[in-house]
């Protein structure tokens, strides 16, 4: 191999980044980073503007895809240039494209996650103690709970009113019996947990 390989500063690097905007498209490179990760790979992109360089990474086993960093240049500590853009690396890495993103699968999940983050929001109540809020989380592992008022409301049957013992349950039958079991559990498990 004739090529020589060409250490640059990053103050030098970015200076010929800003000049010769697309120069380093398609050189093999190694990227020092701040904490000190050492990176290889080809550059894809670079963009002036947010100081940013998009690397691929080769696959690292024969059934293993490429991966493609983005590197912010504020923190690269040094690049090292391994192989100069030749015509041909050059046109390669403007033939290497990103896979396709799925829009709607990507707006489908964030609905999803943030009607979740909802869903979970109502669940906290914010004008009880950190113990209510343990014995409601406790209790709402086991069986549908909600929040009604400062009362726990329990299989849309039992109401359970502070301060949260089994003797301040209030329901009938089954029901009754099965919360306040479940009720006493919780109680044992918070209070351990507390201390």
């Amino acid at each position: 191999n004739n090529s020589k390989t060409a250490v640059a500063p990053l103050a030098h690097v970015m200076t010929q980044a800003r000049q010769l905007d697309e120069s380093l498209m398609g050189a093999t490179v190694r990227i020092k980073m701040v904490v000190g990760d050492i990176l290889e790979g080809i550059v894809f992109a670079v963009d002036i503007g947010s100081q940013m360089m998009v690397i691929e990474q080769p696959p690292t086993s024969a059934d293993a895809k490429a991966t493609c960093r983005i590197l912010k240049m504020s923190c690269v500590v040094e690049l090292v240039v391994l192989t100069p853009p030749t015509p041909s690396s050059l046109e390669e890495s403007q033939k290497l494209s990103l896979p396709v993103i799925d829009k709607e699968a990507i707006d489908k999940r964030e609905k999803r996650v943030l009607q979740k983050a909802m869903d979970e929001a109502l669940l906290i109540n914010q004008s009880v103690t950190g113990f209510a809020q343990a014995v409601f989380d406790g209790l709402r592992k086991t069986m549908p709970c909600e929040w009604r008022d400062k009362h726990i409301l329990v299989l849309n049957e039992v109401t359970i009113a502070p301060p949260y013992h089994s003797s301040d349950c209030q329901g009938s039958g089954a029901a009754l019996k099965r919360v306040r079991k479940v009720l006493t559990g919780v109680l044992e498990k918070v209070e351990r947990e507390a201390n």
